[in-house]
């Protein structure tokens, strides 16, 4: 193997890599667009692991450490409170786009 080859191997190997990641990202997205539990600006009730209740806007969505999807974020007034660790439960108040 000269110079040359091992540049261009290289590239290869990068071009894949860049390949693989955008890849994974658009089926964690699907994922995460197919099975959240309510959508951006729903008004919900979440009953978190320590059988607390919040009621917010679900603000993101993202998929947790027992694999499924879970509200991640969501909006009380002009505070943004964020869940590390997957909840028991959302039950969704007033979607978004009802009045």
């Amino acid at each position: 193997m000269n110079k040359e080859i091992y540049w261009r191997e290289v590239e290869l190997v990068k071009l894949k890599k860049k390949q693989l990641n955008e890849r994974l990202e658009y089926i964690r997205l699907e994922y995460i667009d197919t099975c959240k539990p309510c959508n951006v600006g729903d008004v919900v009730d979440i009953t978190l692991n320590s059988g607390r209740t919040e009621r917010g806007l679900a603000a993101s969505f993202g998929i947790l450490k027992d694999g499924m999807v879970h509200v991640t974020s969501y909006k009380q007034g002009s505070k943004t409170r964020y869940i590390t660790s997957p909840n028991k439960s959302v039950n969704v108040i007033k979607r978004f786009d009802e009045k």
